[in-house]
């Protein structure tokens, strides 16, 4: 479009008409102002004085208007007069897009300023060049302190070289060391203190110019170390009362059984010299008095040692090949006097003589020792206690040991292998023992792989089963 010293325009071409819709009568010989939006027709005398293009609105035919950029440049007429040549361009596109862009800018740095972790970014010459509200309140810094500066004024003197060596070697050999990766890091205040934190440096997408940046995100861990060395001295607390209270026991149980040896020892030349008619049937009643007490105490002290090894995870298991029928008629005979004295009926029902089951021997005596213990303990006089096997599936045996007792609250059954709390250590004071049997029996069965679970009814007994896996 071509204008005279008054701003008529002389001339146009049939893209200006394309553009704004208009005739060609309707704007050759008139001021070229007229395609201007009015609120902004003051930036008429703009376009003629602005070294720059200049962006305003200008008018569509019928209504409506287009973002244009108009350039203006003066050159004389052949008949000597000034004119001034503009070229207008709809950049209404351009103006979304950069709007766009802006809005988008805005949203991240919102977002950035939003965010509790510290984010910072620089190029690869290590030039901060964002930072955000977060990173303000960890270091001290306000952003403009730090944007256009080093990087390295973040870190301790002595980090400052070996972080850009990392940055530069990633740079060169694209083999990244720190780059897209997380680590800790001392990180340095404004005020000179510094800080434990966690670390994490990724490489951002390239940029239009070529020139590539790094964002890092930045956490403050201190409170996490000042909690993770609490944890620690707890834990080293610990273990130390653990390694206390273990040498507290195996000198408690070595103090008591030298004794009660000598008592069970003595009780038993007792019982020896009434069978050679040295001692009438009455010292005989205490004799074996003596025994029976000493043996409870002996087992109530093994009991003890065995629960406190488990309690504190040190108790293993050496796997091998037993005989079941051999297990079984091991804890019968330990069991066999005390079940005469009560006349109760010890019945057992092996479904296969030859099952192996793998697993320790002296765990799985104890194991089963436990149950029919506490069966007969909680059976009344001319009661019986059954023990039975089967095969349930695969590589599995199940063990079931069965009473007439008194049996078990339903509302008591989850909590009976709970040590001290449940239905056993009730019992305990009346039947003697500790309580704690079937709490250490489940550990034992945990120990091999197995299962332990109970049936029972108030008044008609229980009925306890393990299954234990087989050897192969």
């Amino acid at each position: 479009m071509l204008l005279v010293e008054d701003g008529r325009c002389t001339e146009a071409n049939p893209a200006l008409f394309r553009l704004t819709g208009f005739e060609p009568g309707e704007i050759i010989g008139r001021p070229w102002t007229k395609l201007l939006a009015p609120r902004h027709r003051a930036d008429a005398a703009r376009c003629f004085d602005a070294a720059a293009p200049v962006v305003t609105e200008v008018r569509r035919k019928g209504g409506g208007a287009f973002v244009a950029e108009i350039e203006s440049r003066r050159r004389a007429a052949p008949d000597g007069a000034v004119v001034h040549a503009l070229a207008v361009r709809d950049v209404t596109h351009r103006r979304d897009a950069e709007r766009a862009m802006a809005d988008a800018v805005a949203d991240l740095a919102a977002v950035l300023d939003a965010m509790r972790n510290a984010v910072v970014t620089m190029d690869g010459a290590g030039v901060v060049r964002s930072f955000n509200r977060a990173a303000e309140e960890a270091f001290g810094y306000r952003a403009d302190e730090v944007v256009g500066g080093p990087v390295t004024r973040l870190m301790p003197a002595d980090a400052g070289a070996t972080h850009q060596g990392y940055v530069d070697r990633y740079l060169s050999s694209g083999v990244g060391t720190v780059i897209g990766r997380g680590r800790e890091v001392v990180a340095r205040r404004k005020n000179g203190t510094t800080f434990p934190a966690h670390l994490a440096v990724a490489e951002m997408p390239p940029r239009i110019d070529g020139t590539r940046r790094f964002v890092g995100t930045l956490i403050d861990i201190t409170d996490m170390k000042r909690t993770e060395h609490t944890l620690i001295e707890a834990r080293l607390a610990a273990e130390a009362a653990d390694r206390a209270k273990t040498r507290f026991l195996s000198t408690l149980s070595h103090e008591l059984r030298t004794p009660l040896n000598a008592i069970n020892g003595f009780s038993q030349l007792l019982e020896m010299a009434f069978e050679r008619g040295g001692v009438d049937e009455k010292h005989l009643h205490y004799a074996r008095a003596i025994h029976q007490n000493g043996n409870a105490l002996l087992r109530m002290l093994d009991d003890m040692m065995e629960y406190a090894l488990l309690d504190l995870g040190r108790k293993t298991i050496d796997v091998a090949e037993v005989a079941l029928d051999e297990v079984v008629e091991t804890v019968l005979a330990m069991l066999d006097r005390r079940a005469r004295e009560k006349r109760i009926a010890l019945r057992v029902g092996l479904h296969d003589r030859d099952d192996r089951l793998s697993g320790e021997r002296g765990a799985l005596i104890q194991i089963l020792f436990c149950l029919l213990d506490n069966a007969v303990k909680f059976t009344p006089p001319d009661g019986t206690v059954a023990l039975t096997t089967r095969r349930r599936r695969e590589g599995l045996v199940e063990i079931e040991v069965a009473d007439t007792g008194m049996g078990i609250a339903p509302d008591k059954l989850d909590r009976l292998f709970i040590p001290f709390h449940g239905t056993e250590p009730l019992l305990a004071s009346e039947h003697g023992g500790l309580g704690i049997g079937l709490a250490i029996a489940k550990r034992l069965v945990d120990l091999h792989g197995g299962a332990i679970r109970v049936a029972s009814t108030p008044g008609s007994g229980s009925a306890f089963i393990v299954t234990l896996p087989v050897w192969i």
